[in-house]
């Protein structure tokens, strides 16, 4: 299955099963602003993108991720995933999806 949001979503679910946030909204997208660091927003290290942006930032991300028209090196292509994927989503639990392309390399 390629990498897209429904599989982002079931795999949240999957990782937040027994562990610290899993009674919160596992496989779904988050529903409100959420911040690293700090106590409030205005004291936050980093403040990812409004949750209202998040799907259509998502597909941008599932848009990056299956087009096979880009040309760059694997290294790169996984670090500009994580760093999309964690930027938009304010954790890193669904990093795991960054490292696709290099598993791939085993398949073949």
């Amino acid at each position: 299955m390629p990498i897209s949001s429904r599989l982002i979503l079931k795999t949240h679910q999957t990782l937040l099963q027994g562990v610290r946030g899993e009674k919160r909204t596992p496989g779904e997208y988050r529903r409100s602003q959420n911040w690293i660091g700090g106590k409030s927003l205005a004291d936050a290290v980093f403040i990812p993108p409004h949750h209202e942006h998040l799907s259509e930032l998502m597909g941008d991300l599932e848009n990056f991720i299956q087009n096979e028209n880009i040309e760059i090196p694997l290294l790169i292509n996984m670090f500009v995933e994580k760093q999309m994927l964690q930027e938009y989503t304010g954790q890193s639990r669904n990093r795991i999806f960054a490292y696709e392309p290099y598993l791939a390399l085993f398949n073949d």
